[in-house]
């Protein structure tokens, strides 16, 4: 039987490598958008009143669902070459003390999103300045679980990189 860490960092790397691919899906249809733009706006001088809104909103999906499977396989851009010809102690420091800020940062970011979906349930907020009549509750809602993803991979991670040995070790010792 599985430690309930071991099925939650299994959960979490699932839901991860399920946010990928929706990432890739979501770039490549905000790609497509904008080249239809632009071959609509200068070619046949006819531009197309809803691609950059759908370019927006697409960019949006593509932020927010590659943060979480970002932070797990250490893509986040980071000052690693200053850092790096620092005494190991005082990068190591840094290290720690920039995971918490970014947990922080990210459940604020996370009540403020959560706080803009309750609103928009409840009809008192609407997305400004978008040509498409677009829902703004399923957008807040994603955001919102996009950014629990986040902070509950921020939580497991230092037990993401130990999860094979030990899934190893739990089934040798059964």
């Amino acid at each position: 039987m599985k430690s309930p860490r071991i099925a939650a960092v299994g959960s979490i790397k699932t839901v991860n490598a399920l946010l990928i691919y929706l990432s890739s899906i979501a770039i490549v249809l905000m790609l497509v958008s904008i080249l239809v733009s632009v071959i609509f706006r200068y070619v046949l001088s006819d531009p197309i009143p809803w691609a950059n809104d759908f370019a927006r909103i697409s960019l949006s999906i593509c932020i927010f669902s590659a943060l979480a499977p970002a932070l797990q396989h250490g893509a986040h851009v980071g000052l690693e070459l200053a850092f790096d010809r620092l005494p190991k102690m005082i990068n190591h420091g840094i290290k720690i003390v920039a995971w918490i800020a970014t947990v922080v940062i990210i459940c604020v970011w996370f009540y403020h999103s959560f706080l803009r979906m309750t609103a928009a349930l409840e009809g008192s907020y609407s997305l400004p300045g978008l040509y498409l009549q677009v829902p703004s509750v399923p957008l807040y809602l994603f955001q919102t679980l996009c950014l629990l993803v986040f902070a509950m991979t921020a939580l497991l991670l230092p037990w993401m990189k130990d999860s094979s040995e030990d899934t190893e070790t739990s089934l040798q010792g059964a």
